[in-house]
């Protein structure tokens, strides 16, 4: 930084030293602009605030939520974390307060109207006024993560009311769902493995995270499967989806409820993709964040595929170059036809040349939630967007959706969801519009 904004820095140090530890954006350019020997431009000034927190002087993220305010004192972070990440033996003896962190132990969970009460004691004075601040940067840094719940007739997001604090959830599966239900009869399996022998903790809680906001937690014998590094979720009825962390890997199961024979490929190749596009976007994240170009290096993660026990692994690589592979513990043979339950779109990349289109039956059906999610994922944001005003969705339906959904794909699927129900959709009105949008029909071929 240029020995312009020395000045600014020590203004901001004596007020660090006389007791301040946040000031809002306004403030921090006030004093810049109060300067009796330099001032800096808003370009520089950004570029300041951003060289202080890579230094760990200041806490600065520019986010919209966020760029409000500047942390100049960055051992209030040290606070919040007391505040609510501590030992037993640092909690109320009773009250309010301590219920809150029993339950929080216990399943993880706490409400933002929790965390303000904590706040509110003598002792954590200074960050109670900037709670909602802090509460987002927390957020923000993974320390928190959102529970999302969307109306199940509507699809819109409900307000938020439970957060997930990852790091004070310290309970261990004891249930018996992995020995009892998640069985080689009845589950497939893969793992995500990463470079290293672990994995930081923010990541997979990151992830569990992101799998809250898509689909419920699944109880099993009166137990919610929600703990340290392990969350099972119910995808339908007959599937039920179990992401777990074992060292280096990210374990992702697909369980059926009867045999793993039944499981959907459409099913299993959606849940893989999802998993996978949310892994690559939490580590583009952290790259962000300290400042790795993310074009120049590869994903911190490759994909093994599980054997018939889910014990052994093959790197996806290797599962596709090699006709047969037999697994070392149990040497069971392998063809690579196993593994395209979990790549069903590669299985029906394009139709045959004499190809006809659907046939009269099959344009007069409606369209399933999993055929609406293969037809969307093979789509561009923009495509789907035309298709669904050709349908009949409103421009402000459309951004709506937009707005109440953090993932492209999901607002893609919500809307031809949302279409559906409005309209009681088939199949031949999907057609007629990409007929009208000039483009193939053929591609309902590959989802039917």
């Amino acid at each position: 930084m240029p020995n312009a904004s020395v000045p600014l820095e020590l203004e901001i140090a004596n007020l660090v030293a006389k007791g301040k530890q946040v000031l809002s954006l306004l403030e921090v350019e006030e004093l810049n602009a109060i300067s009796k020997v330099s001032v800096l431009s808003n370009e520089e000034l950004c570029t300041f605030l951003h060289f202080q927190h890579s230094l760990g002087k200041m806490v600065y993220f520019d986010t919209p939520q966020l760029r409000g305010y500047v942390i100049i004192s960055p051992l209030l972070l040290v606070e919040v974390m007391r505040s609510f990440v501590t030992d037993i033996a640092f909690w109320p003896k009773k009250g309010l307060i301590r219920n809150t962190f029993e339950r929080m132990s216990g399943s993880g969970i706490i409400q933002r109207k929790d965390l303000y009460l904590i706040w509110e004691q003598k002792h954590f004075s200074k960050i109670s006024p900037y709670k909602e601040f802090i509460f987002d940067m927390l957020i923000h840094l993974d320390i928190l993560s959102e529970q999302r719940r969307y109306d199940i007739i509507t699809g819109s997001r409900l307000p938020v009311e439970n957060f997930f604090v990852p790091c004070m959830l310290t309970q261990r599966n004891d249930t018996r769902f992995m020995t009892h239900e998640c069985t080689p009869e009845k589950a497939i399996s893969l793992a995500f493995v990463f470079k290293g022998t672990i994995i930081p903790p923010a990541l997979p809680n990151r992830l569990i995270s992101a799998c809250l906001s898509m689909w419920t937690v699944k109880t099993y014998e009166g137990k919610q499967l929600l703990f340290s590094g392990f969350v099972g979720l119910s995808f339908d009825k007959a599937h039920d989806i179990v992401v777990c962390v074992e060292g280096n890997k990210i374990l992702l199961y697909i369980v059926h409820a009867t045999s793993n024979g039944l499981i959907v490929p459409d099913i299993a190749t959606g849940i893989k993709e999802c998993m996978y596009t949310t892994l690559e976007r939490i580590s583009e994240f952290y790259k962000s964040t300290v400042h790795v170009s993310s074009s120049s290096q590869k994903l911190p993660f490759h994909i093994e595929y599980a054997c018939c026990r889910l014990e052994c692994h093959i790197t996806e690589e290797a599962a596709f170059t090699t006709d047969e592979w037999i697994c070392d513990k149990h040497e069971i043979v392998h063809t690579k036809d196993k593994w395209n339950i979990w790549n069903q779109d590669q299985a029906k990349e394009e139709c045959e040349i004499n190809c006809q289109g659907l046939q009269e039956d099959a344009l007069n059906q409606i369209p399933s939630d999993i055929e609406l999610q293969r037809f969307s994922s093979r789509c561009e944001e923009t495509v789907i967007r035309e298709l669904a005003i050709h349908l009949g969705i409103t421009l402000h339906e459309w951004e709506k959706l937009r707005s109440d959904y953090e993932f492209v794909d999901i607002v893609k699927f919500r809307a031809l969801v949302t279409w559906r129900e409005k309209y009681s959709g088939r199949f031949s009105n999907i057609a007629k519009a990409l007929q009208d949008m000039d483009l193939t029909t053929h591609t309902l071929c590959q989802v039917n």
